[in-house]
Formats: C-alpha cells, structure tokens, sequence
C-alpha cells in the first residue's frame, strides 16, 4: 500500500505542478513546502500512515486553484480535487476528508480536527523557518504591496493573531519563529513610525 501511494503522490505532484498558479508565493513551490511540512509535523504528531497519506494529498491541493482576491479558491481547489481523486479511485470518505483539509486552509482558518490543525499549520509553517524572510518578500510582491503597506497592515495582523494549533509544529518551528518574530516586530514599529 506505500508503494501505491507514493505512485499516487508523484502522479498528483505532476499534475499540480502543470495545474499551479506562477504567483511569486502561491505556487508549485508553496504546495510542496506544504506537502513536506504535513509529512514533519504529521510524524511528530505521530499521525497514522493512511492519515498521513490524506494530508500530504490535501497539502498538494489546497491552493491548485488559486486567483487572487478571490474567496473561493478553496472550494474551486476542492472541485478540481474531486475529480482528479474520482478518477484515481479514492474511495469517498477519502475525497470527504481531503476536501475538510483543504477547507481547513480557508482564512481565518478554524480547524476542528487534529488533521485539520496540522495542514493549517503546515500552511503557514515558513514562518518557523529560516527562509520565512524569503517566503514573506514573494508574498509581499505576489500582493503588490510596499514594505511599509505590508508591515503596517498585512504582518502586523498575522502576527497579533499567530498561533500554533499544534504542540508538533511548534516544537518543530519555535526556534526559528521566535527569531523571525522578533525581526518583523521590530519591522513593524520601523514602518509605522513613518
């Protein structure tokens, strides 16, 4: 069975790679540090393997469909998610699951579940890491937005409500977040000193 999943990963890996927005942040690249994160904090969360199989699934998915402003790119995501696993004959309950998951990643994120706090958390996992600074200035030209805009407004706003739903992520990306955290801070009051 890991066989046939792993096939299944790389297929879906192919696929999402062709399907992917070229945004400077929400791109190939994004879903696969999301795929990566999933499979981290899903061990350290000691996650179940079929369990794991769905979340690194939903971690691939989750942003395939994708334009910016607009609030449906989740469910778009969900749609395209679908048919693909139909026609990789997942079962349903599985399609029901990954398509939770990835509804999960909707901001504000709410997740409910264990596996729906770890792709949240593995959603915005660059933030406990140390190409954060990297990730943050392609978002930051993705959005269209000068520095002192995106310190003031968009980071300043993560970060007064950035939490961890899981003691696995935070483990794994404290020491890094607590570096990058104080750097944006000190970022934010340059900026809105201005």
């Amino acid at each position: 069975m890991v066989d046939t999943n792993q096939k299944i990963l790389v297929h879906i890996k192919k696929i999402v790679k062709q399907k992917m927005p070229t945004y400077k942040y929400h791109n190939y690249k994004h879903a696969i540090n999301v795929y990566n994160a999933v499979k981290c904090i899903g061990e350290k969360a000691q996650v179940i393997d079929d369990a794991q199989f769905l979340l690194c699934v939903a971690a691939l998915l989750h942003d395939v469909i994708y334009v910016h402003n607009k609030q449906d790119n989740e469910e778009k995501s969900c749609a395209f998610a679908e048919k693909l696993l139909c026609k990789l004959n997942f079962k349903v309950q599985d399609i029901l699951i990954i398509k939770k998951l990835i509804m999960a990643t909707k901001m504000p994120v709410k997740p409910k579940t264990k596996l729906e706090k770890i792709i949240c958390d593995a959603d915005i996992f660059l933030i406990g890491t140390a190409s954060y600074f990297k990730g943050e200035n392609q978002l930051r030209r993705e959005l269209k937005l000068n520095k002192k805009d995106f310190y003031s407004n968009v980071s300043k706003a993560f970060f007064s409500n950035f939490k961890w739903h899981t003691s696995a992520a935070s483990e794994l990306g404290a020491p890094y977040y607590l570096i990058n955290k104080k750097k944006v801070l000190e970022l934010i009051n340059y900026y809105s000193d201005d």
